[in-house]
């Protein structure tokens, strides 16, 4: 009766052991599928901050924005494997676009304005109004612009600053 009693407990303790060893698995997979989603929406974040710097020089050069992402001189290809890239031109401004082409990614939408000084926030040194938002949500949807609400420059909803 004793041997069948701590067999009992060896089979119990083997189960318990590979319950434990699948949940660690699980964890460093999920981890890692994390990592992964992170660096590739790092891309796009680090694409359209770059593209509305650009864009910030562009203006102070030539005195309007630019709708042509190779006149940005970034090196900027228009699609990767994980975004498009677009601009969209305003009269007052640009709206730099990372649109993900995968339905776990974040899309990401940036902007820079010329509002002469009247909006929030803005460059003291160029004048310039400038922002960066992120969905909230993944998907392959463009998000909307950000808007201007009682003098102050925002986030649509649907996104969230990342400045």
């Amino acid at each position: 009766m004793t041997a069948d009693t701590n067999s009992g407990y060896g089979c119990g303790c083997l189960a318990l052991l590979g319950i434990i060893g699948l949940l660690g698995l699980y964890s460093l997979a999920a981890n890692r599928l994390s990592c992964a989603v992170g660096a590739k929406q790092s891309e796009a974040k680090q694409y359209v901050g770059s593209m509305n710097r650009a864009q910030q020089a562009y203006f102070l050069e030539k005195g309007n924005f630019t709708d042509n992402i190779p006149e940005l001189r970034l090196g900027i290809r228009t699609e990767t494997e994980n975004y498009i890239y677009s601009i969209y031109t305003t009269p007052l401004g640009v709206v730099n676009y990372s649109i993900s082409r995968k339905f776990d990614l974040k899309s990401y939408v940036g902007g820079v304005f010329s509002f002469s000084g009247q909006v929030e926030p803005w460059n003291d040194e160029s004048g310039l109004s400038v922002i960066l938002c992120e969905a909230k949500s993944p998907g392959t949807h463009r998000p909307p612009a950000p808007i201007l609400e009682d003098g102050i420059l925002q986030c649509a909803p649907g996104t969230e600053s990342l400045d």
